[in-house]
């Protein structure tokens, strides 16, 4: 709860902040009083925001604590907190990330048990129905032969069909591990990286699926945003041109972080297998094409240089792919699965850097996302 309130008030000052840089406005001051706490708002010219906090405690002492925005080396958006405690530096990305990550745990053992306690119900509602259903059609028996004295007409009777949810392997949080396949298909860095510790992170937040005449069988597609992470050799910084890309080495550094970074899009078709309609009991195979279209990269460098602390950040394209379609396939039972992608096509433009294609495995963590599509019913 206690991040919560922090990640909140992280929000206000960020937004509060990029409300004064987009405004342009004279400074302006807001006093907000509650009770006991007192909170000064204060949007300075140079677009930094500063809140300053006032309470009362029991014994009447008075605590304060003042809050403002500022901008790291990098730009990426801080507070600082000043107080009794002293002088604090809080990171806007990090706080809410560790909240996010929280709630998702929290998210996933809620919609676990939910789940569990749907399948217990939906299990006691199918008995009592076929229950009802029985002494319907025996009452309906009765009531036909009694309106029809006909022996030879014959009795039609109905009967209500049966709805099957579906459940996928797509959709969640998938973390996995990446490196790269030679023409030969053997394992390689690409000449260029570090793959030891290389990762990638997949949020599937949207499914569009449907049965395919069975509860057994369905097509699913859907929609996923990931990021890859990739280290560079030791001292090593990722250099291109039009023409080529390729690392050079400067043994004056000592770099702490050297990695690339890119982020992209993937729309999945699969066909996917269930042994069972319970989720308890639910084996899920799936094999299909991913179709990943790169959305932007950068490199990412810190290093010593003659004593000194250096961080930069180089956004280029690096002549990496555009658009490449992925082999996947993936095994899933309950709430977790694991799959294996491998890219068709060059992680390189043709002849513009080492010939080598992504090839990812990795785990799927399953929790809700926004679905759409059409169930079965037999």
């Amino acid at each position: 709860m206690k991040k919560i309130i922090i990640s909140g008030l992280l929000y206000t000052l960020f937004s509060a902040a990029i409300f004064a840089q987009d405004s342009g406005k004279k400074p302006d001051t807001t006093r907000i009083q509650l009770g006991k706490y007192q909170m000064i708002i204060v949007e300075e010219q140079d677009g930094n925001t500063t809140i300053n906090m006032k309470s009362e405690n029991k014994d009447g002492t008075v605590k304060e604590k003042t809050f403002r925005t500022d901008t790291d080396s990098d730009g990426n958006q801080i507070i600082i907190s000043e107080g009794d405690d002293g002088t604090k530096t809080i990171r806007i990305e990090e706080e809410v990330e560790d909240v996010q990550d929280e709630i998702s745990d929290r998210l996933d053992e809620a919609q676990d048990k939910l789940e569990d306690a749907q399948d217990r119900l939906e299990d006691k509602m199918e008995e009592l129905n076929e229950r009802m259903e029985a002494k319907r059609e025996k009452l309906e028996r009765k009531t036909e032969l009694k309106k029809h004295k006909n022996k030879h007409k014959k009795l039609v009777i109905t009967k209500h069909k049966k709805k099957y949810k579906l459940y996928s392997n797509w959709g969640g949080l998938s973390v996995g591990y990446e490196t790269f396949l030679d023409k030969n298909n053997t394992i390689t860095d690409a000449e260029l990286f570090n793959t030891d510790r290389s990762y990638s992170l997949r949020w599937e937040f949207y499914r569009l699926s449907m049965h395919l005449g069975t509860p057994y069988a369905a097509l699913t597609s859907g929609l996923s945003w990931g990021g890859s992470y990739i280290p560079l050799k030791d001292n090593a910084q990722l250099e291109s041109d039009e023409n080529k890309t390729w690392i050079t080495k400067d043994a004056t550094r000592s770099y702490s972080k050297n990695k690339l970074v890119y982020t992209y899009l993937e729309v999945p078709v699969f066909l996917e297998l269930f042994t069972s309609t319970k989720r308890k009991s639910n084996l899920r195979i799936s094999a299909g094409l991913i179709n990943k279209f790169r959305l932007n990269s950068k490199a990412k460098y810190e290093y010593t240089k003659e004593g000194k602390d250096i961080s930069t950040t180089v956004k280029d394209d690096f002549n990496l792919f555009k658009y490449s379609p992925e082999l996947s396939a993936r095994l899933g039972y309950k709430g977790v699965g694991i799959f294996a992608n491998a890219a068709m096509a060059p992680f390189f433009k043709k002849d513009k850097g080492p010939e080598a294609k992504t090839f990812t495995v990795g785990l799927n963590f399953s929790f809700p996302v926004i679905k759409s599509g059409r169930a079965y019913r037999g």
